[in-house]
């Protein structure tokens, strides 16, 4: 990405925006559950018996928790830009404006302050929670999470011949014998709940039901918590310490 940014913009100037590990763990978690990837924060950190280990090769989204050196990224794009400005979530988070006084100087222009809105807003812990429970629930699952390998959609590919009009339904029942009319209404029942679409397509039905389904329940009930134990922050925050406390003060 360096590259192609420094040949595309050879004299730019780059603002990087870092946050406190612990704190931006925690929000990518949120924002995975987000996108659908429902697993427990232990399996997404890959935190096992009291530690954390590198990332894994599975079916879901998880990252190397002790992976993210800012200093290295930082030097990074020191190797192919002239010029480096430094700022931090927390100072935008508790004292906005020293943040954007800063960017002001930085940009040499005048911004405009204007009245703060959370935009694209993470979901609570307590609606994570109900969507991992839902996760272990077969019913609820086939309907709001992709099950690509289930059962079901090899059943909706073995019977794909006897339902040939995609569009009517009539027309499929008076075009297929008797005997395959409970096969055509199950198919169409099973089609409606997402099964037998192309799985890009299935990915993105079920993900945009899942989050109307979280819109309505957030509109009345968004209870919130830290999420990521103690011990986790801890043993992060350790591991970070020199890395940050280097860059914070660079």
């Amino acid at each position: 990405m360096t590259d192609f940014l420094s040949q595309a913009f050879p004299t730019a100037e780059i603002i990087l925006v870092f946050r406190e590990h612990a704190d931006w763990l925690e929000s990518l978690y949120r924002e995975s559950a987000k996108d659908g990837n429902l697993v427990s924060m232990n399996r997404f950190l890959n935190y096992k018996r009291g530690c954390f280990s590198s990332r894994s090769l599975t079916p879901y989204k998880n990252v190397n928790a002790l992976d993210f050196q800012y200093d290295l990224i930082e030097n990074l794009f020191h190797r192919k830009f002239h010029k480096i400005h430094l700022l931090f979530f927390e100072e935008l988070r508790d004292k906005p404006e020293n943040f954007f006084a800063k960017l002001e100087q930085i940009t040499k222009s005048k911004l405009r302050l204007v009245k703060q809105v959370k935009e694209n807003r993470s979901y609570s812990a307590l609606t994570i929670k109900i969507l991992l429970f839902i996760a272990h629930i077969p019913l609820l699952r086939l309907m709001f999470i992709s099950n690509q390998n289930s059962l079901l959609n090899s059943f909706m590919l073995l019977t794909k011949k006897y339902d040939q009009s995609v569009g009517s339904l009539n027309l499929a029942l008076k075009t297929g014998k008797f005997i395959t009319i409970p096969i055509v209404l199950f198919r169409r029942v099973l089609l409606k709940m997402g099964f037998g679409i192309e799985e890009k397509s299935l990915r993105k039905k079920r993900t945009m039901r899942l989050r109307r389904f979280v819109d309505k329940f957030e509109k009345y009930i968004y209870y919130d918590w830290t999420m990521m134990s103690k011990k986790k922050q801890e043993l992060i925050r350790k591991h970070y310490k020199n890395d940050y406390f280097f860059v914070r003060n660079m």
